[in-house]
């Protein structure tokens, strides 16, 4: 039965490790806002140049 038991837990740790991963995709997020942002602000720049060219 002792047997039994570890492999058990063994399927619950995996779980576990998976919820992690979404809370630092969370902080994540906010660090993508920003930088879309920014990449947004450079796409017009870079289309002017080229416009005027």
């Amino acid at each position: 039965h002792f047997l039994a038991q570890q492999p058990s837990p063994q399927q619950p740790a995996p779980a576990g490790q998976i919820r992690p991963p979404p809370q630092q995709f969370e902080p994540a997020a906010p660090q993508t806002l920003p930088s879309q942002q920014t990449s947004q602000q450079l796409s017009p720049q870079h289309t002017f140049p080229s416009g005027q060219q």
